[in-house]
């Protein structure tokens, strides 16, 4: 079965929905498989499962959501650290005094990370009624950002979760005092924008399902990335003894500085580095696609088929590149 086929199966099972519903949810399933790829496609299939039986839960999930009550909030409860949280309309505005960890794990928000205007940790998020909550709680300097209910669907999970919740168009805003160098950095988010600026950490793990991780005047250490679907934008970023990982879309630097043992694994997409310095090893391979470099990269380098190797004579630090479809451009 192709991903017509599917579509063209479910797209007679859903009949039976109202106009707005069918329509959306046909919208949905298509999104789910664009966003995938087409070398996913059977892959796709296999999470969704059978056409008629997908049609069959997104009507029973719909029915039973009509019968539901909307849930509301509940009252936030204040940590010791925290320095002052007062509501404006519908936004929760906090504040905290001394932070040395930051941990988040959302679902479908935004997510905008910035600068602070003071020597304070701030957070800004919607107070909306809808199923998923922000909880925001700090205990031993160790700042959790959450949300009540919190999971991580994926396939036909994902898309009736959707269509019943929505997508959170509200971003999450965390500022954090210019300078400070967070011990632990975790992200975990399944589908939404991440824009990160002035960021610092010692280690950390940031993991997306979908969606694009834009990161300008960073600094991360020992940081695992990793991007399902969606294109990494990174300017002005030093990585340091980072892995990063896409699977799906194209990833693109300005001014990358490398220290340290750094890798980066695509499996579909284009990659394109501008490169703050040049004087480090590095290893480039592409399955299905060119690699083009610039001369200052060209000294000496050794070239075996899609793979280019060169090893620097007064550096330690290495950058690894492996693709398995998409070009490879560093300058």
């Amino acid at each position: 079965m192709t991903k017509t086929d599917y579509l063209a199966a479910l797209e007679k099972y859903l009949k039976t929905l109202p106009e707005a519903d069918y329509k959306e949810a046909m919208d949905y399933f298509t999104e789910y498989f664009e966003e995938a790829g087409s070398e996913n496609e059977a892959q796709v299939i296999e999470e969704l499962g059978d056409p008629k039986d997908a049609a069959e839960e997104i009507i029973r999930s719909l029915s039973s959501n009509q019968a539901e009550e909307t849930s509301t909030r509940p009252q936030h409860q204040s940590s010791a650290h925290n320095h002052q949280s007062y509501t404006d309309n519908a936004y929760i505005f906090e504040d905290y005094a001394t932070i040395s960890e930051l941990h988040i794990d959302v679902t479908t928000q935004d997510i905008l990370i910035e600068p602070s205007p003071d020597d304070f940790f701030h957070i800004k998020y919607y107070n909306g009624k809808g199923n998923n909550q922000i909880i925001s709680t700090v205990q031993n300097e160790k700042w959790h950002i959450t949300e009540k209910g919190n999971t991580h669907y994926s396939g036909l999970d994902w898309i009736i979760n959707v269509m019943k919740n929505g997508f959170d168009n509200h971003p999450i805003c965390i500022q954090i005092p210019n300078g400070k160098i967070l011990q632990s950095f975790s992200l975990q988010a399944t589908s939404g924008d991440v824009a990160v600026s002035h960021l610092q950490t010692q280690k950390g793990t940031i993991e997306l399902s979908s969606g694009d991780l834009t990161m300008r005047h960073c600094h991360l250490q020992q940081t695992n990335v990793t991007l399902i679907s969606g294109d990494i934008h990174l300017a002005h970023v030093k990585l340091t003894n980072c892995k990063l990982s896409l699977v799906s879309g194209d990833f693109d630097t300005h001014s990358l500085e490398i220290a340290g043992k750094t890798s980066i694994q695509t499996t579909s997409g284009d990659i394109s580095l501008h490169l703050l310095r040049h004087n480090f090893s590095y290893d480039l391979e592409t399955v299905h696609g060119d690699i083009s470099i610039s001369d200052q990269l060209q000294p000496s380098h050794q070239i075996v088929g899609n793979t280019i190797h060169h090893q620097a004579t007064a550096s330690t630090d290495s950058l690894t590149i492996q693709a398995v479809s998409g070009d490879i451009n560093l300058y």
